[in-house]
Parts: structure tokens; sequence; C-alpha cells
């Protein structure tokens, strides 16, 4: 079964293209096709600053760490093997927030020194490029980037006092100093379409269409919802949240750390420097918001002064699927055209889909594998 089996996966933001490469190197002789109204560079994380590190979701703390260290170590490989753009590491200071879960800590372990055999291979994009290697173990990364003063993982929740925002993710007053530490940053823009052409490249199919009911994928074997807001009329989940973001990019080359404090932050990105920003709870305006701009640019000019007349080359809006009850991955049976389908639920990752993408990717890789297994099975 698994090597007829054709899975779809509904979605084609990070989460849904991370899910169908990790599909499709659990389950190489499976078919496997991306389903999305909306393809990079118009999905909901592609203007997002990038930043490693989970923010805005909820849900077991054990979980969201191992997630983020998977998905930590497969950026460290794309970064080590240099051929994805929008990916690289970054400096900057924060202050310690009130994060909406406890975060467990993280420590370093060693890296792979020069010479070991689980480094990268070189290559270019093709059969032993990139492309390829992506279906190779992804945990040869082992050292983790982190706070260089507390050794936890960063949980930035940059809000605004007027935002109407959750209690719990409310930021507490700025008090001691603060935290220095080194992430990775992945900006969605340019990495996203990478790992989509590694995806055509390794004979994924995609499909621009609008999926408003289970009914029209009925020839699909397994279903994967990566659809985050969508989620709410395609299967009813009425506790998904949507958290408005509002960032503004602005040329300031000079600018080579980020900062995060007071409510907002400051991460330079290949191309511009993002300002961000807005945190609004059950606000779905996905327009920009002239007060907004004003606020973001005069707090971070605060920060960093030389910001103050900075060109403006961009302002952008963004919903994040937050989920109170935390990130929704769990397989469900649905009845589709008379027969029993299994969806994988795979949403709901508020601000982390970057740092959660590759970590949710690879579960749901195993859940569709054991579901395939146990189909098989049941025939013999």
């Amino acid at each position: 079964m698994a090597a007829e089996a054709k899975v779809v996966v509904i979605g084609a933001g990070v989460i849904g293209v991370g899910a169908a490469l990790a599909i499709q190197r659990e389950l190489p002789r499976a078919t496997v096709t991306i389903v999305t109204a909306q393809l990079t560079p118009l999905t909901t994380g592609d203007g997002a600053a990038g930043i490693w590190g989970p923010h805005y979701v909820s849900g077991d703390p054990i979980k969201i760490r191992d997630w983020s260290q998977a998905t930590h170590d497969f950026l460290q490989r794309l970064w080590m093997e240099g051929e994805c753009p929008g990916i690289g590491l970054i400096a900057g200071h924060d202050h310690p927030e009130k994060a909406l879960h406890t975060t467990v800590p993280f420590y370093h372990e060693d890296a792979p020194a020069s010479g070991d055999a689980s480094a990268p291979e070189e290559g270019k994009m093709g059969s032993s490029g990139s492309a390829a290697r992506m279906f190779e173990s992804s945990s040869d990364g082992k050292k983790m980037t982190e706070s260089s003063q507390s050794g936890k993982l960063s949980t930035e929740t940059p809000v605004s006092g007027k935002d109407k925002i959750h209690p719990e993710l409310r930021s507490t007053p700025y008090e001691g100093k603060l935290s220095q530490q080194v992430t990775f940053y992945a900006e969605p823009s340019k990495f996203l379409p990478f790992l989509l052409s590694a995806f055509k490249y390794h004979g994924g199919n995609v499909i621009v269409a609008n999926v408003t009911s289970l009914q029209q994928l009925a020839e699909y074997d397994v279903i994967i919802n990566c659809t985050g807001l969508g989620s709410e009329t395609l299967f009813g989940d009425t506790t998904l949240q949507p958290i408005r973001g509002q960032l503004v990019r602005v040329k300031a080359p000079y600018v080579k750390s980020f900062l995060a404090r007071n409510g907002f932050y400051i991460v330079p990105n290949e191309d511009a420097v993002v300002l961000g920003g807005t945190a609004q709870l059950n606000d779905r305006r996905t327009e920009p918001d002239i007060a907004d701009t004003a606020r973001i640019v005069a707090g971070c000019s605060k920060l960093i002064p030389a910001l103050r007349g900075a060109p403006i080359v961009g302002v952008w809006v963004g919903l994040r699927p937050f989920r109170p009850g935390g990130v929704r991955l769990e397989s469900e049976r649905h009845l589709v055209a008379g027969r029993w389908r299994w969806v994988v639920h795979n949403y709901g990752h508020g601000g982390s889909g970057v740092t959660l993408f590759w970590g949710c990717a690879l579960e749901v890789a195993a859940r569709v594998r054991e579901i395939l297994e146990n189909v098989t099975a049941s025939k013999l």
C-alpha cells in the first residue's frame, strides 16, 4: 500500500511544504501532491522576519522543544551546505518576557568535528546536491544556538500595550540586563521557494486550487491538513484565533544585529531591516494600518535612533494561526466519497512556523507511514 499510496497536502506555506518533503523522504515510492490556494510569495509566512525561536505558540513545552530542535538541526544543515538562500546566523539582544509556555532549556552539544563522517557532503543542486541530500538524515548538526547568559531557548514575544492580546501573551515590564544570543534566521520568502523546488525535483506535484470540501480530494489515500486558519472553515475548529502581525521593512544596511525590547523588535534581513510589530488577537484585518506603521517606526527608532528617516520599502500584514490548545498534530478519519480516509492535522503553530516546521513535518511523515503500514497489514 505504501508504495502505491497517494498522499495530498493541503497548504503550501512552510508547514505544508515541509510536511510534503518529509513524506517524500519517509515514503519515496508514494505519490505526494500539494493542493493550495496560494503559493510563495503569497503565503501567510512569506513576509515574516524568520527568526528561529518559539513565540506565540501554546502547548506541551516538551513537544515544542523537540520540534524546535529538529528544525534547528535542519536549518543548520541547509546553512552549512550553503545552497539554500535566506538562511544564516544572526547575533542580537532581547530581554526575557513572559512566554506562552514554560520553555524547557536547551543546552549546547558538541558540533561535528572537521572531517567528521556526519559533515555535509559537497555538491550542487541535482542528484548529488542539496535537493537530493535533503532526503538524508538531517540530524548531523548538533550545536544549538542559545542565550549566552541563561542557556535557555529565547521566547521572543514582542507585543504592544495597545494590542488586544491574550493576557498570557503580554510582555512583562523590562527589568535587568538584555540577553545576548546567536540564532538562525530563515526568511520564508527566500528559502520556501528552494524547498518547493526540492519537492518538485523529487517528483512532487503542485495543484493551485481552493479546497472547500474534502470531497474534492476523493482520489487520495491520506490527507494532510496544513491550512492554518483555514481549518476554521474546512474542519470546524472554532478554537483558532488569528494574531495580527504588522511589520515595516526599511533600508538600513548599518543594522547588523537584532534587538527586541519594550514590545518592539528590529531584525536585519538580507535585503532590508524588519521593524515590528503588532500582536492583535482576533484582529482579521489584512491591510496595513497607518497608525500601526507610525507606532512601530517610532518605537524602533527609540531603540536605534539612526532608524529615524530610514526609507520604508514595504509594509506587510499576516495573521498568525494561534491555537490556545497548542499545535494540532493528530490523526483522525473522515468519510470522503463513501470511503474512510485518514486525515493528519498539522496546524496552529502561531508565530512559530519557521521554528517548528521540520520537527512537525517529521512527525507527520511518521504518522503517514504508520497509517499506510496498518492499512497494508489489514489487507493481508
